[in-house]
């Protein structure tokens, strides 16, 4: 059986080569570890979000127009923004302060919460 490494093309052997050998980060893709998984994540996480402030920027912006790319990435990152925010705050939402309040008036020893 043939490694599939085998079938790229000899420029692209060379590049990844020197590329390796004056910086890591810069090698060919198909000589990254297949084992790093937050990079995909990432990359996932980003195409949603732009995949989501496509149609939002469209209703502001004509997808023609130059500065289109600009403006979405501006949407997407507020969106991004905003997703960040919700889970910094989900904690305190009105479930968590029904149970935090039914903690605190059921006393087992009928002190009654006071002081």
């Amino acid at each position: 059986m043939t490694d599939i490494n085998s079938f790229r093309p000899l420029a692209a052997l060379s590049r990844s080569r020197i590329s390796a050998g004056s910086d890591a980060r810069a090698a060919h893709p198909a000589d990254r570890s297949p084992e790093a998984p937050e990079g995909v994540i990432m990359s996932l996480f980003v195409r949603l979000l732009l995949f989501l402030s496509a149609p939002i920027t469209a209703l502001f912006v004509s997808r023609d127009a130059l500065n289109f790319s600009v403006i979405q990435t501006f949407v997407a990152t507020g969106l991004a923004a905003l997703i960040v925010f919700a889970f910094a705050f989900w904690p305190f939402g009105p479930k968590t302060k029904a149970k935090n309040e039914s903690k605190h008036e059921a006393r087992p020893n009928g002190s009654g919460g006071t002081a």
